[in-house]
Formats: structure tokens, C-alpha cells, sequence
């Protein structure tokens, strides 16, 4: 399925959801912009999470999206970031060629010079079912099970895991 069928798949195609996950901020919320980092090879799923994530703010100015296709370019941008530019929130895809989402997760969080993101919560994305030696190593680094979320065909249902992970990690 193309990105363009997954951008314009309807509720009735999927049955399940996200239970209890609110479809928009609160108005207080509404007040502070968030960062996001998106890893991944595919720009198709970068175009798909970034889609779910400004799907679940309802279009307001709230979001600042950085992107790299490779952990070496989300590292290189990250150390060039300001110091008053905090990053909220790392989406890193698990399988891209050079450097895995583990591998890039795992410098972030040991390397001296990437310091201050040490502590920045991630989310594992995958097309695929990891197995337990991948698992173990990404609880190593900070994940949870539910930090390592199923690419989905269908946006309304990965629309509702994105909005669950945005209400744990982004909207305090």
C-alpha cells in the first residue's frame, strides 16, 4: 500500500484502537511548542509520523519537526542544535543501513558530546516484530516495551499510537 492510500485510509478499515487516548490537547496545553525528531531511511514513514503527530495537534503551530534519513545525519544535527533547543521527543526507525535506531540511540545516551539528550525520551519505530536480544538492548537504553511502536498500514490506527505516545511523553 502507497503512501497515499495509507494518508487516505478510513475509520471503517480499522476496528481497533488506542483506547482512552484523547483526540486534542487541553487548552492548556496549547501554549508550549514541541520538538520532534524524526530518524528514519523511508521518507515516506518520516511523511506518515510527521502526518499522525500534526493529525493529533490539529494543525496548530505547536510542532517543530527536525529530520535526518540515517543515525550519522541525526547526530551531526543534533550537535549542531543550539544550546536553548531542546529536543522533546526522538522517533528513531530500529533497521536503517550505515546506522541502526539502536546504535544511534545507543551514542546518543553514552557519548559525552551528546550530553544534554541523554535523558530525551525515545520511540523505537519498526516494520517488523523485534526479537527478545533487540528488545533487551533497547530496555537498556531507556525503552519500554510500549516505546517500541508497529509501523501501521493504516492512519487512523497509527494515528492513535502516535496520540498515545505524544499524552505520555510531550503533554505533561
Amino acid at each position: 500500500m502507497g503512501l497515499e492510500q495509507r494518508l487516505q485510509t478510513t475509520g471503517a478499515e480499522v476496528a481497533e484502537g488506542v483506547s482512552g487516548v484523547s483526540s486534542q490537547p487541553s487548552p492548556a496545553q496549547k501554549k508550549r511548542t514541541y520538538r520532534i525528531f524524526m530518524v528514519d531511511d523511508n521518507s515516506d514513514d518520516i511523511t506518515f509520523l510527521e502526518h499522525s503527530i500534526n493529525a493529533y495537534y490539529e494543525g496548530h503551530e505547536r510542532v517543530v519537526f527536525y529530520k535526518a534519513t540515517c543515525g550519522q545525519d541525526a547526530l551531526r544535527q543534533l550537535a549542531g542544535l543550539p544550546a536553548d533547543q531542546e529536543i522533546d521527543l526522538i522517533f528513531t526507525d530500529i533497521d536503517m543501513p550505515g546506522m541502526t535506531g539502536i546504535e544511534f540511540l545507543r551514542e546518543l545516551r553514552r557519548n559525552a558530546a551528546y550530553s544534554r539528550y541523554a535523558r530525551t525520551q525515545a520511540v523505537a519505530t519498526t516494520g517488523c516484530d523485534r526479537n527478545d536480544k533487540e528488545k533487551s538492548e533497547l530496555r537498556a537504553l531507556g525503552l519500554m516495551e510500549q516505546d517500541i511502536i508497529r509501523k501501521q498500514m493504516y492512519l487512523e490506527k497509527y494515528e492513535a499510537i502516535v496520540a498515545d505516545v505524544l499524552q505520555r511523553y510531550c503533554l505533561k
